[in-house]
């Protein structure tokens, strides 16, 4: 029995060193892109699996384990965040817009505990998804006296009701559709200044189908973000991980920084820091983000996440 164990673990190095040469060439179709947001687990997975092997003196197989994990690193050393040289000089001295998000769920029975955790962020703007009829009454209900700017836009499909609350005045405020799918964009007089702010949820690539949205919505918001001539946020679950090709060209083109300073994972939200990153809050230049964290989302499948913001 301990043989057949050992055998299926030598096995098991050399599919995944296979498995990551594969994945170094070819990165396209849904199937593939789902694994590369996973390969800081398969990373680390490798490592822990060339460990045991090395006490188990397979020092060949656990060399395939190795050789894995840093293929597997490749995919995403260097993408966790935009360092911003400028957060110190500004993070005293300024007002701050304060911003979040939060996916709750559509299926989320907790709604009044949710609602609570919304308010108690304090957030100027936040970006609210998967809201269908059912939570956007909750909402309106709840949230009039806290936030009374709103731009609501329920749905029952999966999974793309969206909506936007804020206490400052939500100004030129539309439901837009960028790769056929709806967003929230106004502009916020804050500090002096005019800041465009957009809400956005992309489908889940759990097939060509939604992959193939997914991909033409971020291209879309890329090209009508580069055309804009404000100060802009965009936040929202854009279902990939910093990486991923699609996002680093969305950020390239439209000179957008993300917000995090670590790793921060959102999703799913019970594994914790083992989860991967695919809710953000992005910013053009203009804008300097002086403080980024998740918050807990009372029984949703995603972690919220709240930054401040300096209008340059």
């Amino acid at each position: 029995m301990k043989k057949k164990i050992i055998n299926l673990l030598k096995l098991t190095a050399f599919t995944v060193l296979m498995a990551s040469v594969l994945w170094l060439f070819k990165q396209s179709g849904w199937i593939g892109t789902l694994f590369l947001s996973t390969s800081i687990q398969f990373c680390i997975g490798s490592l822990l699996l060339g460990v045991f092997l090395l006490y188990l003196k397979k020092t060949r197989s656990a060399t395939y384990s190795f050789i894995a994990a840093v293929l597997f690193s490749i995919q995403f050393l260097g993408y966790f965040f935009e360092p911003d040289p400028k957060t110190i000089e500004f993070e005293i001295y300024q007002p701050k817009l304060k911003v979040a998000q939060f996916n709750v769920l559509s299926s989320n029975s907790s709604k009044a505990i949710t609602i609570k955790g919304i308010i108690a962020s304090n957030a100027d703007v936040v970006s609210i998804q998967e809201t269908d009829k059912a939570w956007t009454d909750e909402l309106k209900r709840s949230l009039k006296s806290n936030y009374p700017f709103t731009v609501y836009f329920p749905s029952e499909q999966c999974c793309f009701g969206i909506s936007m609350i804020s206490k400052q005045p939500l100004l030129n405020a539309d439901v837009t559709f960028h790769g056929g799918v709806p967003n929230i964009e106004a502009d916020i007089f804050f500090d002096g200044q005019l800041t465009h702010v957009i809400s956005s949820h992309t489908s889940s690539p759990i097939s060509r189908r939604n992959l193939k949205s997914r991909n033409q919505h971020l291209s879309a918001l890329k090209n009508h973000v580069a055309k804009l001539d404000s100060p802009t946020i965009i936040i929202g679950d854009f279902n990939t991980v910093p990486w991923d090709e699609n996002m680093i060209t969305l950020k390239e083109d439209a000179h957008l920084i993300d917000s995090r300073k670590s790793y921060t994972s959102t999703f799913p939200s019970y594994l914790g820091y083992a989860g991967i990153p695919i809710d953000y809050i992005l910013h053009t230049e203009e804008i300097t983000c002086t403080k980024f964290n998740s918050i807990p989302i009372e029984g949703s499948d995603h972690m919220g996440i709240i930054g401040e913001y300096v209008i340059n």
